[in-house]
């Protein structure tokens, strides 16, 4: 309970860290993003088009987990009116990001329906970028991003208040990040990684691997990376820690407390 009553101030704290993190990092991605071609942005944006012209008028706009996604809604209407989720005792990401469009759009479950869908749709633009910093080949960059947008179970989920996709865009553009990092190995760019994994990480339980993965690849893309290992290098860590924790908590309370096969 303790941990529960701090887990939208946490969520908020994250988020406000993370959007800051990539205005303060603006010109390592702007260097990055001025690597890609017009030619190859011109087909990016028609890829783009064409998937959320697919997932606008061709996949049908409805819930699919009629349990879980009113409890989502239910708790990003709660945050937006009482700054608290309730009894709600899922990761608080998605209905982090239902309470901004909720407090913009008004609260309605088409909201967050068409919130999803226009993070599915990024999530090709994001899949574009995570593939050609890995690969620096943007050919490959383009069939990845292709795939993924003409993916049926994507584009089935994206038209749904589920937490997958919503789930999915943060994961790409996390991952993208910390390429970013692992390619420039700047210290602004190691808090912007950990900062985006530790907002990522509330999304769903299965997310809070992606900070020992992330741990895993510096040690493969640095040869010297212990000797690195400072103060400057572990603070960002420490505040990760802090802000991701109580979410933690609830999800390991919920996941773990109770034996869902014994109790159906």
């Amino acid at each position: 309970n303790f941990f529960h009553d701090r887990i939208t101030g946490s969520i908020f704290l994250t988020f406000i860290f993370f959007v800051f993190l990539i205005y303060l990092n603006k010109q390592h991605i702007n260097s990055f993003l001025k690597k890609i071609n017009k030619k190859t942005w011109l087909f990016l944006i028609i890829i783009i088009i064409i998937s959320l012209a697919i997932r606008i008028f061709i996949s049908p706009h409805q819930h699919i987990m009629y349990i879980d996604e009113p409890w989502y809604m239910e708790a990003g209407k709660d945050m937006l009116q009482t700054d608290h989720q309730g009894d709600y005792p899922k990761p608080i990401g998605w209905p982090f990001i239902l309470r901004i469009v909720f407090g913009i759009f008004g609260i309605s479950n088409w909201v967050a329906l068409y919130t999803s869908l226009i993070l599915g749709s990024l999530t090709i633009l994001a899949m574009f970028l995570m593939a050609f910093i890995i690969t620096n080949k943007q050919k490959i960059s383009l069939v990845s991003a292709m795939l993924l947008a003409f993916y049926p179970a994507h584009i089935r989920w994206s038209t749904s208040a589920e937490t997958n996709v919503p789930s999915l865009f943060f994961i790409i553009l996390t991952i993208f990040f910390c390429f970013l990092y692992y390619k420039n190995q700047k210290n602004s760019l190691l808090w912007l990684a950990l900062i985006s994994l530790a907002f990522t990480s509330q999304f769903r339980q299965e997310n809070y691997i992606f900070p020992l993965l992330f741990l895993f690849g510096c040690f493969i893309f640095n040869k010297n990376f212990i000797k690195k290992i400072n103060l400057k290098f572990i603070f960002p860590w420490i505040i990760l820690i802090i802000l991701s924790f109580a979410n933690l908590v609830q999800v390991l309370d919920y996941h773990a407390n109770t034996n869902w096969v014994e109790s159906d």
